[in-house]
């Protein structure tokens, strides 16, 4: 129901604020938080429209239209330009720091406000509004407070503390989801051109690091990949520390072309750069087709000896599975006859 400015008030009774608070202390998960911390938003009157995104690019920029966001409640939402949604192009200075309020039309208002935490991803809870009471207000502003501190809680389990990057159980827990969004990609793609794809990264010789140079060398090195691959990779891939030397990425909306091209350019950059004291690196990778048959287990597997088969024959290089499955199969037979 839209609300004029002649429409009484209605305000939030102190029931419904400690119901709130308790239902969004009830979730150990960050979309279903989202998702409730929302809900409880657009049940307040004057609140016409609530989204919260992640945002990627270089916020320091001066310019907002080289910002993309991401809705928090998909982690496989396409990217859209910043502008699209925030209207009234606030600088990055008050991205950063403070609310930003502008007119949209008529009477209908927008706020965007910070979320500060402590992981690398930037997020901004964007309303659209009409003559919301103060003490409504106060009352999102509480609401904000309790769903950023749940936020850094959650940051530490979802997100590994030394990159940034989504963690092992971040990864285990979409899995699913990110081979169903495969799927329906598959669907879609005509010339099979919009497939997802994901690839097992190993930091090659890494032990040898810890071992010559301490392991807060080593952790500055992953700190440094880590970076690397934010800078290399698009926004739409999703980048993971699956643990230790190793990490995950999942490749999406390419052709095997565009996956393997991707992930050799960004072994190239790693093979070039300098890392400080520690010097010259390399990385190895295996990489398969997201097919939605498959268990999520075996696709694992398959992009783990895709990797192994890069390590054992050479290292610093990208390894397709379905290029190498033959070669795989004749080992595995010749091993069987061997045992008996």
């Amino acid at each position: 129901m839209e609300i004029t400015k002649n429409s009484r008030p209605c305000l939030v009774d102190n029931e419904t604020k400690l119901k709130s608070i308790i239902d969004l202390t009830a979730n150990k998960d960050y979309v279903l938080l989202t998702r409730t911390l929302i809900k409880k938003l657009k049940n307040i009157q004057g609140v016409h429209k609530v989204n919260l995104y992640e945002v990627y690019g270089n916020i320091d920029n001066k310019s907002t239209k080289k910002l993309l966001l991401k809705d928090v409640l998909d982690i496989l939402s396409t990217l859209i330009p910043f502008y699209q949604r925030v209207k009234q192009y606030p600088s990055p200075e008050q991205i950063k720091s403070e609310n930003y309020q502008g007119l949209l039309r008529n009477d209908i208002q927008q706020t965007v406000f910070p979320i500060h935490n402590i992981a690398n991803a930037q997020r901004i809870l964007v309303i659209d509004w009409q003559n919301i009471n103060p003490e409504n207000w106060s009352y999102v502003l509480s609401l904000l407070k309790v769903y950023s501190n749940l936020l850094k809680i959650i940051d530490e389990k979802d997100r590994d503390q030394l990159t940034g990057l989504l963690n092992r159980h971040t990864f285990d827990n979409n899995l699913e989801n990110i081979i169903n969004h495969s799927k329906l990609q598959s669907k879609k793609a005509r010339n099979n051109d919009k497939n997802s794809w994901i690839a097992i990264l190993d930091i090659d010789h890494f032990k040898q690091v810890n071992d010559k140079y301490g392991h807060l060398m080593g952790d500055e090195v992953l700190l440094l990949f880590s970076r690397l691959m934010l800078s290399e990779f698009r926004y739409s891939d999703i980048l993971f520390r699956f643990g230790g030397e190793e990490f995950i990425i999942v490749l999406t909306g390419c052709d095997r072309k565009g996956a393997e091209t991707a992930l050799n350019r960004f072994r190239k950059t790693i093979e070039t750069y300098r890392f400080p004291q520690v010097g010259k690196i390399t990385v190895s990778a295996g990489y398969i087709f997201l097919d939605s048959i498959q268990s999520p287990n075996t696709l694992l597997d398959h992009a783990d000896q895709a990797l192994y088969y890069a390590k054992e024959t050479g290292r610093n290089k990208v390894v397709y599975y379905n290029a190498i499955a033959s070669i795989l199969d004749q080992v595995s037979h010749i091993n069987n006859i061997e045992i008996f």
